[in-house]
């Protein structure tokens, strides 16, 4: 048996599979508004859905939840209270809500800003 030794922690390997099995096993049992990019929720915008930047948007919305134990919106449409303040240029009205104390460092909430862009084409690929 050959053993190989890596700078990664096993518990962070650990982590990202458990991570990613889980946020796509809530995202495919619930398959809700909530997870879904607007390219999908939107009807008008269906004809221009990208699965690689569906799953992007997809993933920050489960790593909202793994985070802070709550859902970041209920749909992602402008009409939504919460994710129409997450698609504004000034972000900070959402994480007044989600993080009145300021315990999310910016790095967090800067990743799960951009993973969350209205457009799929502003999203990080």
């Amino acid at each position: 048996m050959k053993i190989i030794e890596t700078s990664i922690p096993e518990n962070t390997i650990i982590f990202f599979y458990y991570f990613f099995h889980f946020s796509f096993f809530i995202i495919s049992i619930n398959n809700s508004n909530r997870y879904n990019a607007p390219e999908i929720t939107n009807s008008e915008f269906q004809k221009h859905y990208f699965a690689e930047d569906a799953d992007v948007f997809s993933t920050a919305s489960a790593l909202f939840v793994m985070m802070l134990k709550s859902i970041p919106f209920n749909s992602s449409l402008f009409s939504d209270p919460y994710y129409s303040r997450l698609c504004k240029k000034d972000t900070s009205q959402f994480w007044k809500i989600f993080d009145p104390a300021c315990t999310l460092s910016l790095d967090f909430k800067g990743i799960l800003s951009s993973f969350s862009r209205f457009s799929h084409v502003k999203r990080p690929y």
